[in-house]
């Protein structure tokens, strides 16, 4: 998956383990924060054509001693409901916008990101990762959504389909990737198997939701530049479309879920 998705599934997770008083600490040497030179947080108050920027905290640690101090209970990941942009997905911000709420019992605050491109200085680091409070104290409707269990059901009928697509049309890179992805919805220790081994405190999270995380690594190339670059004529076109829309969806719909199911 996107390292931007990768990280905000990271944050939501470790923020709730710190949340439940768990000893943790997420630093810049994360899988998902390596290549990062700052990741900051701050409050965006508009007044008018005027917008102020507060800082309030300048790493993630900070941030959840914050959200602590400001009474937030829990940390939920969010994709819109009516879906996101495959053809988009690839790029930083594209794919629909996924937020950050922080549940505060009766009402929340609404966290955004933006991902700024910093190549100067040290070349591993290139991003420079800003988590903005965009709305406080909101009441964000309640949407339920299947269980785990279903989205982990979906997710290998989803695969499983386009898998045979590839193996139709002779896609032999494609057809290892889906394998894979289809190896790691039930394996024992899903995460080890891939390159965010770390994406979440593995104790905090039973076994379905892990592996919904690490086929999804493998699943998201349907939201990648190498697969969005195929084409086909007339029906096979319109299944492909069909099956890695499809996908994309219930991949992005049982991330949310399996974030937000931590014990």
């Amino acid at each position: 998956m996107k390292l931007e998705l990768a990280q905000m599934i990271t944050l939501t997770s470790y923020g709730n383990a710190y949340l439940t008083n768990k000893s943790i600490s997420l630093d810049l040497n994360h899988t998902t924060t390596k290549s990062c030179k700052k990741i900051d947080f701050i409050e965006l108050i508009t007044k008018g054509e005027i917008s102020e920027e507060i800082p309030l905290a300048s790493n993630p640690n900070e941030w959840f001693e914050y959200l602590r101090a400001n009474s937030v209970i829990k940390l939920k990941l969010h994709f819109p409901p009516t879906g996101g942009d495959r053809i988009s997905a690839s790029l930083i911000g594209g794919g629909g916008t996924w937020i950050i709420e922080a549940f505060k019992g009766s009402v929340s605050d609404i966290w955004h990101v933006k991902w700024n491109f910093n190549p100067y200085g040290d070349k591993t680091r290139i991003w420079s990762i800003t988590y903005g409070l965009t709305s406080k104290n909101y009441n964000h409707p309640v949407i339920k959504y299947p269980q785990l269990e279903y989205w982990h059901k979906k997710l290998i009928v989803g695969i499983t389909k386009i898998k045979k697509f590839a193996e139709k049309q002779s896609l032999g890179q494609f057809i290892d990737i889906f394998q894979n992805a289809l190896d790691y919805i039930i394996s024992d220790d899903p995460l080890s198997l891939t390159v965010h081994n770390d994406l979440v405190p593995l104790e905090m999270y039973e076994i379905k939701a892990k592996q919904i995380f690490a086929a999804c690594t493998k699943a998201w190339i349907v939201a990648m530049v190498n697969w969005n670059d195929l084409s086909f004529k007339g029906k096979i076109q319109k299944e492909y479309t069909k099956l890695s829309d499809d996908l994309y969806l219930k991949i992005c719909r049982a991330l949310m879920v399996a974030t937000n199911s931590s014990q």
